[in-house]
């Protein structure tokens, strides 16, 4: 999508899972000079390559996918995640739900809302109002009675279709700054 609009991928490299090394792959970043950055990929690796990037001097932005919207990129970069976004399916729990939900949230989890916590909870709103409408647990029922429906959820209100995909996703973007992710989109 982003090709039809102009953008011109400059370089394409693929890291291995647990690599904590980046030196092969930074020099072909600089070298390719890109005006952004874009990691598909987990926590796990992304703040290595973060830190790694702005060891070598790189100030290029940096977007992440969701699988690196946890506390541990932040946590393992160090300080490097500053100005970095990532990507989400849902807005922070911060911004959507009440002290209520989260004091409700911590007495099931024990701990606060992290990143999937409101995905997995619309998730759970919206499977509930199928079983409600299907009046049934048989999950080709429950699946028939929500598609064309709209469930107000935590995330909003999700809208299927005739197939049961939802009509309009959202994506989130997120910012890390002073160590936290804000949300900057929409």
């Amino acid at each position: 999508e982003l090709q039809k609009l102009g953008a011109e991928v400059v370089l394409t490299r693929q890291v291995a899972e647990g690599q904590d090394r980046y030196d092969a792959e930074i020099a072909a970043i600089q070298s390719a000079a890109p005006d952004a950055i874009f990691y598909a990929g987990y926590e796990i690796e992304a703040p290595y390559l973060r830190v790694a990037l702005t060891q070598a001097g790189m100030t290029t932005p940096m977007l992440a996918s969701d699988g690196a919207f946890l506390s541990a990129t932040i946590d393992e970069a160090a300080g490097a995640a500053e100005g970095m976004y990532v990507s989400a399916f849902a807005p922070s729990p911060q911004s959507v739900a009440d002290s209520q939900w989260i004091k409700e949230y911590q007495a099931v989890d024990f701990r606060n809302p992290d990143t999937y916590s409101i995905n997995g909870y619309s998730a759970l709103m919206a499977l509930a109002e199928g079983v409600k409408k299907a009046n049934s647990l048989d999950p080709g029922k429950v699946a028939n009675a929500l598609r064309g429906a709209t469930v107000d959820t935590l995330a909003g209100a999700l809208t299927f279709d005739s197939q049961g995909d939802l009509t309009d996703p959202t994506v989130y973007v997120f910012q890390v700054a002073d160590n936290a992710f804000v949300q900057v989109s929409p």
